[in-house]
C-alpha cells in the first residue's frame, strides 16, 4: 500500500515524526513537529543570536501601563480605568466608588441627609404621625396583588443567573429615597438570608452598603404594608407564604414589593411608608 504524501517529517534525526501540521522554523527554514519547534529544541543556529532580538525581526513593543491611584495599591492595568465621578486612575479591584473613597459617596450622603430633612419637614407640616403607619392591606388582598404582579416581574426581573429557576423568588424593589431610579424588578434565592439578599441587591443596583460598619445606617428590606424591617438573619423562604404555617400570616409574598432603605440601627420600622406609596 502506497504511503500517503500528507504532512512532513520532523527534521530532528532522533524524532523524524510525521506531522500533518508541521511547523516551519523562521530561523533555519526546516520543518519540525510541535515538540521541536523552538530554537533550543532543535539546535537552531538562530538561538546564538542576540537574546534581546525579537523573534519576528520586528520592533520591540513597549506596552504602556496605568498605575492605580489608591494608596498602598501597586497594581497596574494595560488599559486606562478612571472613575466617572472623581476621575482618578484605578485598577479593577478598586473600581467601585466605596473601594477608592470616591468623592461621589460624600455627595450621595449629603443628598441623603437633605432628603431625610425634607421628609421630616413634610411629616411635621402635614401632621402625619410617625407611628403607626397607614393601615396595612389585608393578607388576602396583598396575596392577590402579589400574584398579579408576579407575572409581570418574571418578564423583566434581573438577578444572579446562577440561581436555579425553582429557587427564584421575584420582588419589585423600591430604592432609597433620592435615588435616580425609583424601582427595579429583581429575583433572589429563597434559600438566602435577608442579609445576603440585601448585600446582593446593593451590588446589583449600585446602592451603597455600609452594613459592616457599626456606626453607619443600616441598609435593609422593609415590608411595604407596615414598614417593618425584615430580620437579616431570617431565611427568605421562612418569610414567604409557602414557608409558614397556615395559621400564621405571611409577611411577604412571591411577587411582592419591598422597600430597600437606610434606617438608624436599633429601629425596627420606617418612620412612614406613605412617601413610597407612589412608587408601588
Amino acid at each position: 500500500m502506497a504511503e500517503l504524501s500528507i504532512g512532513k517529517h520532523c527534521n530532528v534525526a532522533d524524532c523524524n515524526r510525521l506531522d500533518f501540521l508541521p511547523c516551519p522554523c523562521n530561523g533555519c527554514g526546516l520543518d519540525y513537529c510541535k515538540d521541536h519547534l523552538f530554537y533550543d529544541s532543535h539546535n537552531c543556529p538562530r538561538k546564538d543570536l542576540d537574546a534581546s532580538a525579537n523573534i519576528s525581526d520586528g520592533p520591540v513593543v513597549e506596552y504602556k501601563s496605568y498605575t492605580c491611584s489608591v494608596k498602598n495599591c501597586d497594581r497596574k492595568e494595560l488599559v486606562s480605568l478612571a472613575c466617572d465621578a472623581c476621575g482618578i486612575s484605578i485598577c479593577v479591584f478598586h473600581r467601585h466608588p466605596a473601594d477608592h473613597a470616591c468623592k461621589s459617596i460624600t455627595v450621595q450622603q449629603d443628598k441623603m441627609a437633605c432628603t431625610a430633612e425634607v421628609v421630616k419637614r413634610i411629616l411635621a407640616a402635614t401632621d402625619i404621625p410617625a407611628e403607626p403607619n397607614s393601615a396595612p392591606k389585608s393578607q388576602k388582598s396583598k396575596a392577590m396583588a402579589a400574584k398579579i404582579a408576579l407575572m409581570k416581574l418574571k418578564q423583566k426581573a434581573i438577578g444572579d443567573k446562577g440561581i436555579p429557576d425553582l429557587d427564584r423568588v421575584f420582588f419589585k424593589i423600591i430604592l432609597p429615597l433620592g435615588s435616580i431610579t425609583t424601582s427595579t424588578p429583581v429575583y433572589i434565592s429563597r434559600n438566602w438570608t435577608v442579609g445576603r439578599a440585601v448585600d446582593s441587591l446593593a451590588v446589583m443596583l449600585g446602592i451603597r452598603n455600609d452594613n459592616n460598619i457599626a456606626t453607619a445606617k443600616l441598609l435593609g428590606l422593609f415590608d411595604t404594608s407596615n414598614g417593618a424591617l425584615l430580620p437579616h438573619d431570617k431565611i427568605i423562604s421562612s418569610l414567604l407564604e409557602t414557608g409558614r404555617s397556615q395559621d400564621e400570616a405571611a409577611e411577604i409574598y412571591n411577587g411582592d414589593s419591598l422597600i430597600l432603605e437606610y434606617i438608624d440601627r436599633g429601629l425596627a420600622n420606617l418612620p412612614s411608608v406613605i412617601l413610597y406609596a407612589k412608587f408601588l
